[in-house]
């Protein structure tokens, strides 16, 4: 293959870049015709504009609005589906010119927002010191943010590619460039997130903070996506220490089971960050817009929604998930509808089989705001990317893995399951006999695969388990994956044909 890709959409990018302006909400980006990248980033309101920007495809089409959402689920092995659209996700045929990754006509390819919130933030970064800002603090507080979106997409390209053009202030404006592995995009992340902690750009929190709204980067996030990296590495003392960083920051807490994934839990004591998604922004094609319409509007309610409920359901979990959870853990309840219950808002019972595509249903994401099959202006809970429960269990498994105190492990895997069982404290689920260790011992496994289990029932269908299996090296034993056509050369996505094509205009 080819080691230089050309970069078609960035031209593309550079001129949606220039024309996008925004308004107090982060994801609510509008084109202004009179801008252009000659006059613009020139102070602190048109640089928190294209910071806005720069955080918009996270919520638009080809990622948490649609596309990425739904693949980061249909790869694993916690769903199903029959959808034509996807299949070939879930089985592992996706080509090079799927739609899902590389569609460029409404700009909503997954590949495509990665490299447009790349561009964006390296715009940022490039213009920022000669913008007329003359506090430092401010001027920290945005470029800190651009280079944690740079990493947040960096880490998606390496997470489903594993590897890619490194597109960063240095080479933004070329078009013919090299491909970087993984551990060179790696570098490239930590660089950008270590640069933000040894600066102190970010507050932790919100509050109390002059123009820093409720959703966007904090330090906790930082941390968390560097000891996330860390630990995609097998690097387990580095990932410890900004994972622990985190929980001892006294600033996140777990919510009560009935907020987490519902309106009223966004941005909460356990959001560490999130894609922002607000009903009052849906309009009648919210999702072919760059976050003109911040509402997520077709990917729980239209697109995972049962056909009972007049939804498309492109995914429903696999009886594999469903067995997976213990008796009395209530996340089964919060997460998954079996035929029987109730769907959120819905007064018939769910029929499994009888009137939809899967035995069971997705609940989790349409506690507080589904409205039975509408595309629009629902769907408003936050999809969070990374969440306090979600640092508790890396950082146990950081501990575990890295030889470190089991016992201190254990506590955090067990504040997690004390709220899965309704539970008041450690003591009382351990006297219980369901604390972390004693689950183990009963099944005869190690504590790092209680962990793997911990990990499957607290965040399914947050898009967390394809990645889990990989670098666990578990693909190659599991027999669900293999049965549908996993193979090791088929783990990683394949990279976009027409840059491939169009780089042989170079001659390499």
């Amino acid at each position: 293959m080819k080691n230089r890709i050309f970069f078609s959409i960035m031209l593309i990018s550079l001129l949606a870049a220039a024309l996008f302006s925004c308004s107090d909400e982060f994801l609510n980006v509008r084109p202004i015709d009179a801008i252009t990248s000659d006059n613009f980033y020139q102070n602190e309101s048109q640089m928190n504009r294209a910071l806005n920007a720069a955080y918009s495809p996270i919520g638009n089409r080809g990622m948490f609005g649609w596309w990425l959402g739904l693949i980061r689920n249909v790869r694993g092995d916690n769903t199903e589906t029959v959808e034509a659209n996807v299949i070939a996700h879930n089985n592992f045929t996706v080509n090079d010119t799927d739609i899902r990754l590389f569609n460029r006509n409404n700009g909503d390819g997954l590949w495509n927002s990665i490299f447009v919130g790349i561009l964006r933030c390296n715009l940022i970064i490039v213009n920022l010191p000669d913008a007329n800002i003359p506090e430092s603090a401010v001027k920290n507080r945005i470029l800190g943010q651009a280079l944690f979106l740079r990493a947040l997409y960096n880490f998606y390209l390496v997470d489903y590619w594993n590897q890619g053009p490194l597109i960063l202030e240095d080479n933004y404006n070329l078009t013919d460039i090299p491909l970087s592995n993984r551990e060179q995009i790696y570098q490239a992340i930590e660089n950008d997130l270590k640069k933000i902690i040894e600066g102190n750009m970010l507050p932790w929190e919100y509050n109390g903070s002059p123009g820093f709204e409720r959703g966007r980067a904090s330090m906790g996030s930082v941390h968390s996506l560097l000891g996330k990296v860390y630990l995609f590495q097998d690097n387990f003392t580095e990932a410890q220490e900004h994972l622990e960083t985190v929980i001892n920051s006294g600033v996140y807490n777990l919510l009560p089971l009935d907020d987490v994934w519902t309106i009223r839990g966004d941005n909460g004591p356990e959001s560490v960050f999130e894609v922002q998604f607000n009903n009052a922004n849906a309009g009648p094609n919210a999702f072919f817009d760059d976050g003109v319409n911040a509402a997520e509007i077709t990917l729980r309610n239209q697109t995972i929604a049962p056909n009972q409920y007049n939804g498309w359901e492109n995914a429903f979990p696999s009886q594999s998930l469903v067995n997976e959870f213990e008796q009395g853990d209530l996340r089964r309840t919060h997460s998954i509808v079996i035929p029987g219950e109730l769907f959120p808002n819905q007064s018939e019972p769910f029929l499994g089989l009888a009137r939809n595509r899967g035995a069971f249903a997705i609940k989790k994401g349409m506690n507080s705001g589904f409205s039975a099959g509408t595309p629009n202006g629902t769907g408003e809970e936050n999809f969070p990317i990374i969440r306090y429960a979600d640092i508790l269990l890396m950082a146990a498994e950081a501990i575990l893995r890295g030889g470190g105190d089991q016992n201190v492990a254990s506590d955090y895997i067990d504040r997690v399951r004390v709220r899965a069982f309704g539970l008041e404290s450690i003591q009382e689920l351990r006297s219980s006999g369901l604390g972390i260790q004693q689950y183990a011992s009963g099944r005869g496994i190690s504590l790092f695969e209680a962990i793997k289990h911990e990990r499957r029932v607290e965040l399914c269908f947050e898009g967390h388990r394809y990645s889990d299996l990989t670098r666990w090296g578990d693909l190659s034993t599991n027999a669900i994956l293999i049965d549908r056509g996993w193979a090791p050369d088929k783990t990683y996505y394949p990279l976009s044909r027409e840059d491939i094509d169009l780089s042989s205009l170079f001659g390499n």
